[in-house]
């Protein structure tokens, strides 16, 4: 066997079989965990391996460990495609030693999007220099049937890894890899609210302050991120999930800039699993490492954040 394996069959899994199917990837099981049947098609699949498949775990963050250690087992070297976040809190670890067994990217599109590297274009004569904010607040309906109530983090473990992607992308671009890592590795937090509704957090270091905020199952369902640097000048990206492409898996992106604005269609979610896909079929050590790196920075800010001792009420 050989081609791409999706394991998962919820919002996640479905959407890794539209970008396949989108990208001319015929080769293509689901094994969807809910099925009564699983354990026979897991076992069929296993069974016919080549080794030369991409797996794509599209579970509950819960049990994202328990399958990288069984395809570690099942398959050394294997090619994995992981949904976010990595894992439960306090797991950082364990990834550590299994991506050591597993080349694993860690599917984040809002770390890959294009819009972002327009966005970013446009906004860095205003940040050389001198202090930097970056506000990125969410707005999203959200169904209530338990999909986006981590246990762990609360909404936060939902919606945060992509904010902080973002904005440890845009520390990087502004200030430099080394300056984005650095921040991963010394921010102070603060909190002012954090639960099954949404959140507020501030994070600060280095002259960079990034105030992440969300509010899930509200109108209008818009979401805005906006940085303003040493100059004052505010330049803001908004996309809303209203507004779709007909007909098209595509959000609509407007950048704000000197009174204009420009507008983007980009499908988010196509974007960031080719990019995995590229990587791993281009066996690129670097871009991998450099995924990995990332996305365990972003763990270690979310697990800080959900952090008893960590946290500062404001």
């Amino acid at each position: 066997m050989s081609g791409h394996v999706v394991i998962g069959g919820g919002v996640a899994g479905r959407h890794h079989l539209r970008v396949l199917s989108d990208l001319g990837r015929d080769a293509v099981q689901l094994i969807d965990i809910a099925d009564p049947d699983y354990e026979r098609r897991w076992r069929n699949v296993v069974d016919a391996i080549s080794g030369e498949e991409i797996w794509h775990v599209c579970t509950p963050t819960h049990t994202h460990l328990d399958y990288l250690s069984l395809l570690g087992e099942v398959s050394p070297q294997a090619r994995v495609i992981l949904e976010k976040p990595i894992g439960r809190p306090g797991e950082s670890t364990a990834f550590i030693h299994q991506m050591k067994r597993v080349d694993v990217m860690v599917q984040s599109q809002y770390g890959y999007a294009r819009v972002v590297d327009a966005f970013a274009h446009f906004a860095r004569d205003s940040t050389q220099d001198g202090p930097l904010e970056i506000d990125i607040a969410f707005s999203k309906k959200r169904y209530s049937d338990g999909r986006f109530e981590d246990p762990d983090r609360c909404a936060f473990g939902y919606e945060g890894f992509h904010q902080v992607a973002i904005g440890l992308r845009l520390i990087e671009i502004f200030r430099g890899e080394l300056a984005a890592r650095l921040f991963a590795d010394t921010a102070r937090l603060a909190i002012r609210r954090s639960d099954l509704s949404g959140y507020e957090f501030e994070m600060e270091a280095n002259a960079v302050r990034m105030s992440l905020s969300s509010v899930l199952d509200r109108e209008p369902r818009s979401s805005r991120i906006t940085v303003k640097g040493s100059d004052g000048r505010e330049i803001a990206l908004s996309f809303e999930t209203d507004r779709w492409c007909t007909g098209q898996p595509r959000q609509l992106h407007s950048i704000h800039v000197s009174g204009g604005e420009m507008l983007i269609e980009e499908d988010l979610m196509r974007t960031g699993i080719e990019t995995c896909l590229n990587m791993l079929e281009e066996g690129d050590r670097r871009g991998i490492a450099r995924n990995q790196a990332r996305a365990l920075e972003i763990e270690m800010l979310l697990d800080k954040a959900c952090s008893d001792r960590s946290i500062n009420l404001l």
